[in-house]
């Protein structure tokens, strides 16, 4: 999850932001699934993340599993692909089947340890 450090190491190389959506999806208040915060507690290193086009035919990285490790011959580019693997997803989705969903995930996923309240990670965002 990105904290503090984080943060002020990349505005220190110069970037003008950063850009946080895992940590705030792990936050207790999120609306992601329990089993999209399971596969998110479970990743320990960059070997379980991987760039895929297979889920929507745009570059994401995300959890590794059977669906973002899918290789078509002749992939449609996005929006297609998006629109071929919807009704997969949402099956996943509705029967928890972590192995068939979209599960995204940024650089900081491999240090994600709990499950903090909104308020307390906003607070270690500004203050440590």
């Amino acid at each position: 999850m990105v904290n503090q450090k984080d943060i002020l190491f990349a505005l220190e190389q110069g970037f003008d932001g950063v850009q946080i959506g895992t940590g705030f999806l792990m936050t207790q208040e999120s609306s992601a699934s329990q089993t999209y915060k399971q596969a998110l507690l479970g990743v320990c290193d960059d070997n379980q993340l991987m760039q895929t086009t297979s889920i929507t035919g745009r570059q994401a990285r995300g959890i590794v599993n059977e669906l973002a490790m899918l290789e078509l011959e002749r992939s449609p580019l996005f929006p297609l692909q998006h629109y071929a693997t919807k009704t997969i997803r949402e099956h996943a989705k509705s029967h928890d089947l972590p192995q068939y969903q979209s599960l995204w995930a940024g650089n900081g996923a491999v240090n994600i340890t709990s499950l903090p309240e909104l308020e307390d990670y906003m607070f270690s965002l500004v203050y440590g």
